[in-house]
């Protein structure tokens, strides 16, 4: 076999985040005859405390492949894991190996001291009074929820000026009444409603929700990030790489929660 080698609630609240940055493509090439290629492609999990920090990042490596092959991978990971079958894999001072068979190879890494490109705070008030995420299940009032997203100065800045974020808050409507969500969209999905926003690329925000709560209670708040390329102008730009972003982030929200629990719990 030839080796690829690749370069390089508390009950009633879950406000843990999601973020997907993107699918990110990275072409292997394998050393056969007919010179053919194996994509690589990564996406990165992340679970964030109630506060916006970091709780755990992991990253799940597909490859296709053409034959069964030995696949040598690298990543600064506490542990990894076969998400294919049972062939054993093995991890070596950030060195992967494992043997592969089929036309496919899923593999998991969680990656130890990780930095994300973004810097993401979550702040909240009930009644003008800041209080905890741990405390405002079941409670009842005015709701202000922040978030704050800025460039992690630790982090790799090649992502935070080329990946576009879309942050999505799903509420439900029979307890959450007189939603404001300055610079967000509001919209109607059966019994909730769904606010979403878009931050650009290299752009630091602040955004804002406000609603009157009854007996609170909010699933899990879902971050995606997408590339987005910035050379252009409004006439000629082609939005369908946001509205492809906007319909991702709505059906992931619908199985966030069962996925990060499902994955986590491993």
């Amino acid at each position: 076999m030839k080796p690829i080698k690749s370069l390089k609630k508390k009950k009633g609240i879950r406000i843990t985040a999601l973020i997907i940055i993107a699918a990110l493509l990275i072409t292997v090439y394998t050393p056969v005859p007919s010179g053919a290629a194996s994509l690589k492609e990564e996406v990165v999990y992340v679970r964030l405390n109630n506060d916006g920090s970091v709780s755990q990042v992991y990253v799940v490596n597909s490859f296709e492949l053409g034959e069964n092959n030995t696949i040598i991978d690298y990543g600064n990971y506490a542990y990894v894991q076969n998400l294919t079958d049972n062939n054993e894999i093995r991890l070596e001072n950030g060195k992967v190996t494992v043997d592969a068979q089929g036309n496919q190879l899923y593999y998991e890494g969680f990656l130890m001291n990780p930095q994300l490109p973004w810097d993401i705070s979550i702040n909240y008030m009930l009644d003008g009074k800041e209080i905890s995420p741990d405390d405002i299940a079941g409670k009842s009032g005015r709701l202000f929820i922040e978030i704050k997203t800025d460039a992690n100065p630790l982090g790799n800045k090649d992502f935070f000026d080329s990946y576009a974020l879309q942050l999505s808050l799903t509420l439900n409507s029979s307890i959450c009444k007189n939603i404001s969500a300055p610079g967000g969209t509001v919209a109607t999905a059966g019994g909730n409603k769904q606010i979403s926003y878009v931050v650009l690329p290299g752009k630091a925000v602040r955004l804002e929700l406000n609603a009157d709560v009854k007996n609170f209670e909010m699933p899990a708040i879902t971050i995606g990030g997408v590339r987005l390329n910035m050379d252009f102008t409004i006439d000629n730009y082609d939005l369908s790489e946001l509205e492809e972003l906007t319909d991702a982030v709505a059906e992931l929200d619908d199985g966030v929660q069962e996925l990060l629990d499902g994955i986590f719990d491993m």
